[in-house]
Formats: C-alpha cells, sequence, structure tokens
C-alpha cells in the first residue's frame, strides 16, 4: 500500500514482518517484526498520512504510528483465529474480518457493527469465508466461500 505523502511503500510477509520503502531510496526504511501470525491487510489511513494498519490471521488489528514502531497505539481484535481474511473501506472507517464460520464489520475504534454467524441451514455447515471485500463507497459487502458461492449484503445508511 502506498502513502500518496510521503511515496512510502508498504510490505507485509506472511512471518509478520511488515518493511516500509521510500520511493526515493533503495533500501528498506524501517522493518520491523510485532507478531508471528501471518499478515492478510496492510493499509495506510485516510485521516492521518503516518498511521498505518495490519491485520492478522490471528484476528488482531494493530494501528501504527510509521514514526514509532516500538509498540502499536491502538489495537483490537476483529475475530478469534484463524481469520481467512480482512478489507477495509477507507470512507465509512469500516473493517471487516472473515473466518471459518462468520464475518464480523467493525470501525477503527474497535465497536462491532455487524455479525454475521454461517452455522448454515438445518444443521447443514457453510464452507469456510475464502476472500471478502467492501464496495469503496457503498455499504455493500461481497463474501465468497472455499465451495465456489458468493453472497452479497447490501445495508441502508439513516442520517
Amino acid at each position: 500500500m502506498k502513502s500518496n505523502s510521503f511515496n512510502i511503500l508498504a510490505a507485509g510477509f506472511l512471518d509478520g514482518t511488515i518493511a516500509l520503502y521510500d520511493n526515493k531510496s533503495k533500501y528498506a526504511k524501517r522493518e520491523f517484526v510485532k507478531d508471528n501470525n501471518s499478515l492478510l491487510i496492510n493499509l495506510f489511513t485516510p485521516d492521518n498520512e503516518y498511521y498505518m494498519i495490519a491485520g492478522y490471521e490471528s484476528g488482531d488489528i494493530k494501528f501504527w504510528d510509521m514514526r514509532n514502531f516500538k509498540d502499536p497505539f491502538k489495537s483490537f481484535k476483529i475475530l478469534d483465529g484463524n481469520v481467512t481474511s480482512i478489507d477495509s473501506q477507507d470512507c465509512g472507517k469500516l473493517l471487516i474480518g472473515g473466518s471459518l464460520d462468520s464475518v464480523k464489520v467493525m470501525n477503527f475504534t474497535g465497536d462491532e457493527i455487524s455479525h454475521i454467524n454461517y452455522d448454515g441451514l438445518l444443521g447443514q455447515r457453510l464452507a469456510p469465508v475464502s476472500c471478502l471485500s467492501l464496495h469503496k463507497y457503498k455499504p455493500s459487502l461481497a463474501v465468497a466461500t472455499t465451495d465456489a458461492f458468493m453472497t452479497v449484503y447490501s445495508g441502508n445508511i439513516k442520517g
């Protein structure tokens, strides 16, 4: 993910490492490992060019200040373990996580907006979530499962 203001490129790796590269030089600006879980998402926040969000397979969401990588300044769990996919929507400041049996939508402060359980119909278990995506501007969500089905959820925003 590229930060517009500073020409910084962030790359996340399966071992939990995040490397920041300055496009003006050939070397990593900073590199750190804070979690032994696989990184699923890495993005910059629209409100502050120094802030970066990392989402991990363990369900942890961590907010980092790129000027100081000692500890995240905010963190919360989107789901408990075995998270298969995480996505975000900047304009609505939403994060979504999918796991083997559920999908959860949260805002950037960690408050739960919605929770969809994949318990199945008449005792039949549905397949695990393989990928998901939020529409960039609308309250719409597409969820695909490992059995090649896709479901689109849409909501109304009152206000």
